[in-house]
């Protein structure tokens, strides 16, 4: 049977006109499935985003995201913005909670962590979110080869996609190939545009322009908190792309330190 043709669609964070807009173009692209790589609810638009993809005539895989995760827990506040947690990961993720029914929660908590499809030009192709191995694990151009390699254990497949930092790239190391898609929704690429991939045959990675001043003004009009700030900033002026890689390695080795302290 030969190798599909997949658009991987990654990290959309509830941006509804980002979405719509690479759907527009994945229309004309002539695509055997859609793979959503996970974060999809964690966002302005959350509902929306499951309603727009769960109603695709395409063939559609959901991958579940870390974002997801932790939006699809059971509600334990009174209402939508009144979480007392002053942390605003946790009050975003509260209010995108109370956003979504018990069936849309239930839905998105029984997402796979991981697919696999044959891709035309790539081989077995494995769909993740963070890595194979955890849907939070990060990695980017500048991972040192020894940790690039050990999140890959266990992947046996000839090619790796994933999401999770925002970025998009495609790095081989003694030939594991790991490619992340991007991000639709805030992308950290320092220039505006919702970024995807598409698979088959070979490698595309694609960047779809759509109306940032009619996104950020439904983004304001959404009632989700700290929208200013997280979301329309984001899109207005994507962080930069080195800078951002820099502070995700940072990241990574602090969390890697304190494992292997817990560990000792």
């Amino acid at each position: 049977m030969p190798g599909m043709r997949i658009a991987a669609v990654y990290d959309i964070h509830g941006n509804i006109s980002a979405l719509e807009a690479v759907l527009r173009e994945i229309s004309a692209d002539q695509v055997d499935a859609v793979v959503i790589g996970g974060d999809v609810v964690w966002g302005p638009h959350p509902r929306a985003a499951i309603e727009c993809l769960t109603e695709l005539d395409l063939p559609v895989t959901f991958i579940r995201g870390n974002a997801d995760r932790e939006v699809s827990k059971e509600v334990v506040s009174g209402g939508p913005g009144e979480s007392p947690n002053p942390d605003v990961f946790l009050q975003i993720t509260d209010w995108c909670r109370h956003q979504l029914s018990e069936h849309q929660r239930n839905w998105v908590r029984s997402r796979s962590l991981t697919a696999t499809f044959g891709v035309e030009g790539l081989g077995q192709t494995l769909f993740c979110h963070g890595s194979p191995r955890s849907d939070e694990e990060i990695i980017t151009t500048a991972t040192p080869e020894d940790r690039f390699l050990e999140a890959l254990i266990g992947a046996h497949e000839n090619s790796v996609i994933c999401g999770h930092t925002h970025i998009q790239f495609d790095r081989t190391v003694q030939g594991r190939r790991l490619i992340n898609a991007g991000s639709v929704g805030m992308p950290y690429e320092g220039e505006q545009g919702a970024y995807w991939a598409l698979l088959g045959p070979g490698l595309q990675f694609r960047r779809t322009e759509y109306d940032i001043e009619e996104t950020a003004a439904r983004m304001r009009a959404s009632g989700c908190p700290h929208v200013e700030e997280i979301f329309i900033a984001t899109i207005v002026n994507p962080p930069d792309r080195e800078a951002t890689i820099r502070h995700f390695e940072a990241q990574a080795t602090t969390a890697l330190l304190q494992w292997t302290e817990r560990d000792e």
